[in-house]
């Protein structure tokens, strides 16, 4: 981020930790279905015959596929976790992005119209939301799964009246 002539940074922000938990599903998944592969693997207890070598490699195919999966996801998510910034600055918010492409979104304090925070529940317990800023002209600019949100609206209201 490049700060221009007079201009100070006021805050600093990353997403929320919640945003790395997107590949548990997909780990736990895997994980269930490698377990009922060793589970059939295993000779029964009673005179039943085994399952069939196919059944047990299909579990154990797709077991390994859902965490090959949920690994490829992982290191994506890191990545973009890693390279997700917000700042406030005394003249702009701004919101760069991208892993491979780097985006960047600002709009200038004095034309920003409203601050609306989202809080989902588990936002509430976790402590993130998502704050939409919209700008004059009709543009938004949407911060998903922003550490303290309310804070983060309150820092950007705070520096609107110093204007």
């Amino acid at each position: 981020m490049q700060l221009v002539h007079n201009e100070t940074l006021i805050y600093h922000a990353k997403p929320h930790w919640i945003y790395l938990a997107r590949p548990v599903p997909f780990v736990a998944i895997g994980f269930l279905f490698l377990c009922c592969a060793l589970l059939f693997s295993t000779q029964p207890a009673t005179n039943q015959p085994p399952p069939p070598p196919e059944m047990i490699n299909f579990f154990a195919g797709c077991g390994g596929c859902f965490f090959i999966f949920a690994l490829i996801l992982a290191v994506l998510i890191i990545l973009g976790y890693m390279n997700a910034d917000f700042y406030l600055t005394n003249k702009r918010v701004i919101a760069e992005s991208g892993i491979l492409s780097r985006s960047s979104k600002e709009i200038q304090l004095k034309q920003i119209e409203s601050v609306i925070v989202f809080t989902p529940l588990l936002g509430r317990i976790l402590g993130y939301g998502t704050v939409v800023i919209s700008g004059s002209g009709g543009t938004k600019e949407v911060l998903p799964r922003i550490v303290n949100a309310e804070q983060v609206r309150h820092k950007i209201q705070d520096q609107i009246a110093r204007l």
